[in-house]
Formats: structure tokens, sequence, C-alpha cells
């Protein structure tokens, strides 16, 4: 159980995924700011701590204010894999996810976002558009408790299961 919180303030692909990768193993809860703009990559943060992990769009390049309209923070996987994985492997590991357009990925499960944990977790106020898997085109969610809430999930594509939404266990 974590000590702290540690504060990621990313403008930068690279920025993202380095902070991600931090906190995947600091022992600390996490909160990644993210500035307003175009991020390209698929991202990736795996974590076998019991540490919350919160990421959210929508920052000014100076992080002094937020400006609550995903249209502003794009996270775009350029048809490449998933734009972003996160999984947690305990109960403790909460995750939030707020601010952000999750757009064009392409992989076998949750091409927008993908999220395994046995903690909460929270999707909202996201667009999450134009997106291809075979389970959740848009949204691959595993877990028990699961809240998804003022989301824009539209014209993603699903081989076999959910085009917008898969939800496993829960």
């Amino acid at each position: 159980v974590s000590t702290g919180i540690a504060n990621y303030y990313v403008s930068t692909s690279a920025e993202l995924q380095s902070a991600l990768t931090e906190a995947q193993s600091n022992g600390l809860d996490d909160v990644v700011h993210i500035a307003q703009g175009t991020y390209v990559g698929n991202f990736v943060y795996a974590s076998t701590e019991g540490n919350s992990l919160s990421i959210l769009g929508g920052y000014s390049s100076d992080f002094e204010s937020i400006t609550a309209d995903a249209a502003n923070t794009t996270l775009d996987g350029n048809s490449l894999g998933g734009v972003i994985t996160l999984m947690a492997s305990t109960a403790d590991a909460d995750i939030h996810v707020s601010g952000l357009t999750l757009q064009n990925g392409n992989s076998a499960k949750g091409s927008g976002i993908r999220i395994e944990t046995l903690g909460f977790v929270q999707v909202a106020n996201n667009t999450i558009k134009n997106n291809i898997s075979d389970y959740g085109g848009g949204v691959y969610l595993s877990g028990s408790n699961v809240l998804i809430t003022d989301n824009i999930i539209t014209s993603n594509i699903s081989g076999l299961y959910g085009g917008g939404i898969y939800i496993e266990g829960g």
C-alpha cells in the first residue's frame, strides 16, 4: 500500500511512456497529468504493486489549468497496436482515466483502452473512437468493480465481441 503520491507532468509521447514505466514500480500512488496535444504511441503500464494510477488529460502547457474537454488531449495508436494498456494485479490497484481522446488503436483486446485490474476502475469523460479489435474495439475491461461515465464511444470495430465495450468478469 502506498506511502505517498507521485505526480508526473508530461508533454511528449516519450515522457508519457516514461511516467507510466516509472509509476508501475515506484511504490506510490501515481497521477499522470497530460498537457493538451497529440501523443502518438502504444502506451503500456503493467504493475504488480497495490498502488493507484490516475491519468488525466487536458492540462495547459504550464500545467496551471485544466480544460475538461477530451478533444484537447489525444492519444493516437497510429494503427500499430493498442493505444493504452493498463494492467495491475492487486485489489488495491485502482485505475482512473479521464479527459482523453483515445483513437486509431489496432490490437487483439481493447484497442482504444485496455484495463485489467482487481481494483476499482473509472473511465470518465473520454472520447474513444476509430479503434479495431477482436474483443472490445474501443474498450476492454477485466475487473469486478467498473464505472464508465460520460464517455463518447463511437466508430469502433470488433471482429468478435463488443465493438464499443467488452467487459470480462464483474
